[in-house]
């Protein structure tokens, strides 16, 4: 029989990927093959064949038939799923770029707030180096004081010692022209002896 021949010189890669139910199909249609010469039992033996194959590809048919709903209801699952992903995905997104805005706006504030705290940092320096100049130009006025305070004692002492001796000088002077001494002390101290004796 020729289709039975065909089936027996298939090539062994092209058998191999054919799957299992369109072997046993080709397999079974070899060993049903009809013959003119074939009596009734051996008709019925292979119309039970037949029979009892078709019974297992409706069974098989069944199987694929569950088989694809259930790998529907899974596709339908899965897209359900990456639609969930993809929104997910979305909100994720906004929320980064609402955090992106929020550190922006932070860092916005960071950097005014450091320019301040800058500022504030000059603006000490300099009325540190200010309060610095100052107790400097202090310290300088306290010696200029001291120094003028230590020279006008001197300059009193002197004056003081000078007019000592005009005192003495005119005591002595009354003494020697016969006047009274203490009338010169006296006039010595008076504002216009002063002015004489200098």
């Amino acid at each position: 029989m020729t289709h039975t021949e065909n089936v027996t010189t298939t090539p062994d890669s092209e058998t191999n990927n054919q799957p299992e139910w369109e072997k046993k199909l080709e397999k079974l249609k070899g060993e049903t093959s009809t013959d003119p010469t074939d009596d009734l039992e051996t008709l019925k033996t292979k119309n039970g064949r037949i029979q009892h194959f078709l019974n297992q590809i409706i069974d098989m048919l069944k199987e694929k038939h569950i088989l694809c709903i259930n790998l529907d209801k899974q596709n339908k699952a899965l897209t359900t799923q990456t639609e969930s992903l993809k929104e997910i995905t979305n909100i994720t997104k906004d929320l980064l770029n609402i955090r992106n805005m929020e550190v922006g706006h932070l860092k916005e504030d960071m950097e005014k707030l450091q320019g301040k705290i800058t500022q504030e940092r000059e603006r000490q320096k300099l009325m540190l180096n200010k309060m610095d100049t100052a107790s400097t130009l202090n310290d300088k006025l306290k010696t200029e004081y001291h120094t003028q305070m230590n020279l006008f004692q001197t300059l009193k002492d002197k004056y003081e010692q000078r007019v000592n001796a005009l005192i003495r000088e005119n005591v002595e002077l009354r003494k020697k022209l016969g006047l009274n001494p203490e009338n010169a002390e006296t006039a010595a101290k008076t504002p216009s002896s002063d002015v004489a004796s200098s």
